[in-house]
């Protein structure tokens, strides 16, 4: 137990631990109508949570002010950047053979971000804003999005308002991707 404390107990988590706490976290606030793509073993899949009526797909992304790195400085906050760029293609769930697809897989874009530098701990949901955008919104072919562009294109939420947010957006969106063919 102790080694799991020591792992994951940490209020400021490297960028690894933290994007999977960040999908676990998005998971939970949406409820029990939605999955993380990895709980029916699928660790490869193209966006990290899907709707399991309608199939709407998000693709969770998070960055920190506070880093590892830099607990012990009063290192400059870097601009936090999400990554959103198209992909090639995708593994499919029985991971059989690489299916090609360009563009981005998911409906809906659900970005995290923490942004405390004093008294952080990103273990606490109530520490995150987040922004919700349609796929279709995001600038298209472009790799990475900063926090300024994203505030042009979703107004930020909390953590008990994020499930309102994606249903609203949902509705936005016309065709899901996964009507869509490959």
């Amino acid at each position: 137990m102790d080694l799991i404390v020591q792992r994951y107990g940490q209020t400021v988590m490297n960028n690894v631990i933290r994007a999977e706490y960040a999908e676990c976290m998005v998971a939970v606030a949406l409820g029990s109508g939605w999955q993380l793509t990895w709980q029916e073993g699928w660790e490869w899949a193209p966006w990290d949570c899907e709707h399991k009526t309608s199939g709407a797909r998000i693709e969770i992304k998070q960055a920190a002010a506070k880093q590892p790195w830099s607990l012990d400085t009063d290192q400059t906050q870097s601009i936090p950047t999400f990554d959103i760029a198209p992909r090639t293609g995708y593994w499919p769930r029985e991971g059989t053979e690489w299916i090609e697809s360009h563009g981005r897989a998911a409906d809906l874009y659900v970005f995290a971000y923490h942004g405390l530098r004093t008294d952080a701990d990103q273990r606490d949901p109530s520490q995150w804003i987040f922004f919700v955008v349609a796929e279709a919104d995001l600038p298209p072919g472009q790799k990475t999005i900063s926090l300024n562009p994203l505030k042009a294109l979703a107004e930020a939420c909390d953590v008990s308002e994020l499930p309102h947010v994606v249903d609203q957006r949902l509705r936005t969106v016309g065709t899901l991707k996964k009507d869509m063919q490959p």
